[in-house]
């Protein structure tokens, strides 16, 4: 092969139904699966149908289900990953900044990607000054995920607001369309790809879901 002439990897796409599997649980189902117990009064001797827990091919009992869904606030299984507030600070929101963030009239609605700094930076400025309730800029980090810019608001009680801009050479979602729960999920364009990696993604962006919420429960992740 003459030298400097590689092969271009393809970029590893993928969907919302091929992250890592979720086993989740709505919380409704749950409940209505209990009440149809409490119904049978729990001495029939027919055979009993299939329950949520195993049309989803959850192997955890009912009670270990139930406790994942009341339990506490946690809703996540043991080494799920954790995104924790960072010190000192009561009231954090983290979010990516999308599209339409900076570009309010724009139909497209995707979280935003760059490996520039002081893009990233001018899209936080504006995404700020739009936001209704502008957030002075305390402070910035960066990661091999994303960057990211750390806001306060003024207010009763202060909130602290973590932006995220995704970096390209990361993860393009440019692609995903940020208000529905199907389709593509985006492009992982990091070299090389393990299986954990695509883990840690998968849970990462689960916390930015309608599904992380007092309503369903994470029993088991998988790569």
């Amino acid at each position: 092969m003459p030298p400097g002439l590689g092969l271009k990897a393809e970029p590893v796409r993928f969907d919302t139904g091929g992250m890592a599997r979720y086993r989740q649980l709505l919380g409704a189902i749950l409940a209505a699966y209990l009440l149809a117990l409490v119904g049978c009064g729990g001495g029939s001797s027919a055979v009993a149908p299939p329950t949520p827990a195993a049309l989803y091919g959850i192997t955890a009992s009912n009670l270990e289900i139930a406790a994942a869904l009341y339990r506490d606030s946690a809703r996540t299984p043991a080494g799920f990953y954790l995104d924790p507030k960072p010190p000192g600070q009561a009231f954090v929101a983290t979010l990516h900044i999308k599209s339409n963030d900076v570009a309010p009239t724009s139909a497209a609605h995707f979280e935003l990607c760059t490996d520039d700094w002081n893009q990233a930076l001018q899209w936080s400025e504006v995404a700020a000054t739009s936001g209704g309730v502008y957030g002075n800029l305390v402070g910035n980090s960066s990661t091999a995920r994303f960057f990211e810019f750390e806001r306060v608001r003024p207010g009763t009680p202060q909130l602290f607001v973590r932006q995220r801009v995704f970096l390209c050479s990361y993860l393009d979602r440019s692609d995903a369309t940020a208000d529905v729960s199907t389709g593509p999920a985006g492009i992982l364009n990091m070299r090389p790809v393990t299986a954990g990696d695509l883990k840690l993604l998968s849970e990462y962006l689960w916390g930015f879901t309608a599904w992380n919420n007092f309503g369903s429960a994470v029993l088991v992740s998988e790569p």
